[in-house]
This record gives structure tokens, sequence and C-alpha cells, in this order.
């Protein structure tokens, strides 16, 4: 028995169904808007050939200056030993010779109003200062040299020498040599007693504790011969 022809035409078409696909829409693709041109300004410049890169190491920076050495603010203390020593010799000589006794007695009365009302002073800049303190014990600028002229600042820097006499354990005057007085008054004053030269010399009454002064002087790299 022969099939009907349209069965006998499915059979034939049904091993090509799976060889038939059915046509997918293409999917639509969105172009992304392109970026408007960019047009020059005027005053704008492009980055020239010759101009160096830009690198993303920072340059090694020159190493900043040492700063200077800074000291504190310091204020030898006030000593009456000198005049304390000086009335003692004024004790001494007073029953033997009176009239001979009567100059320590002045001596030791003008260290001790000294050593009341002056101080050494080695300040934060650098200088050596004599200066006067007012009745309430506050410290006042320099006082002026009545010798050289100018005021009894020196800087330390300035010291050629310094010495304590006759020595630091028995000190009665208070020595140094500096060469930041102007030169044509080197010889003023006691420098014309200087037969070495080379700055001015000053002398002070130890009217201050000479250890605490001597160890400020090598501290603060004051030269000594």
């Amino acid at each position: 028995m022969r099939p009907p022809p349209l069965l006998a035409l499915l059979l034939l078409l049904l091993p090509l169904a799976g060889s038939f696909v059915v046509p997918q829409p293409a999917p639509l693709l969105r172009s992304s808007p392109s970026p408007p041109a960019r047009v020059p300004l005027p005053f704008s410049s492009s980055p020239s050939s010759s101009s160096p890169p830009l690198s993303s190491e920072a340059s090694p920076s020159a190493p900043a200056p040492a700063p200077a050495q800074a000291f504190p603010l310091l204020v030898v203390p006030s000593s009456f030993d000198l005049a304390a020593g000086t009335y003692a010799f004024f004790l001494l000589l007073l029953p033997a010779a009176y009239p001979l006794s009567l100059p320590f007695l002045l001596l030791s009365l003008l260290f001790a109003v000294q050593a009341k009302r002056l101080r050494f002073v080695f300040t934060a800049g650098g200088s050596f200062d004599l200066s006067p303190v007012s009745l309430s014990g506050a410290l006042l600028p320099p006082s002026g040299n009545v010798v050289v002229g100018g005021a009894n600042s020196w800087p330390t820097s300035s010291f050629v020498n310094y010495a304590f006499f006759p020595s630091p354990s028995f000190p009665v005057l208070v020595y140094f040599k500096e060469t930041a007085t102007p030169r044509e008054r080197w010889g003023d004053g006691p420098g014309a007693l200087d037969e070495v030269g080379g700055g001015q010399i000053h002398f002070f009454p130890a009217i201050a504790d000479v250890e605490v002064m001597k160890e400020e002087f090598e501290r603060r790299g004051c030269k000594k011969k």
C-alpha cells in the first residue's frame, strides 16, 4: 500500500528540518557619539619638542646650610670674694699701718658695689657684655666703655686671648683681647702697655664667678694663647 502523496512529501522533508535556521534579526549596534573636535585656543601652546620632559622623580635639592650653633643667655653669677679678700687686707693692716689700710677699705667697697650693680653676660647672639642692673634686679643694656668708647659688648668670636690673673683659683683680674674694637683704638687705655698687639686688651676686676666664666669661654670657642 502506497502512502498518500502529501504524507510521502512530509516524510521526504523531515530529515532536512534540522538544517533550516530561522534567521534572527540582527542586533542594533548603538554607535557611541564621537568626541567633539578640540579647537586650539589662540593663546594655548602645544608642548614643544624642545621642552624637557617632566620627570616623575623629584630632583635632588641642594642640602640646606647647617644652622649656626645657638647658645642660651647666661648671666654669670656675681662674686663678692674679691671684695671680701680686699677687706681682709684692710683689717690686717689696720692695727699696724692705719693710713696704708685705707686704700684696701675703699677698694673693698668699690668691688662690692660693682659686684652688686654689674653683670657679665653671655648673650644668645654670641656676645660678651658688661651690663648694669636696675634697683629691681632687671638687666639693662650694656654700659659705655669710658676708655675706648662704644658699648661694653664684644663678640666672643673676636676673642684672640683671655686669662685670669694671677690664676683661675685666685682671680683678681679678668683679662681678654678682642679684635672687634676698631684698629685705630687698640693702643688706647691699657692697649698702650700691650707690646704684642693684634687686638684691644681689657681688664676687669673678678666680680663674677670665674669658674662659670671660664667654662663659657671654652664652650663658645674663645681662642686662648
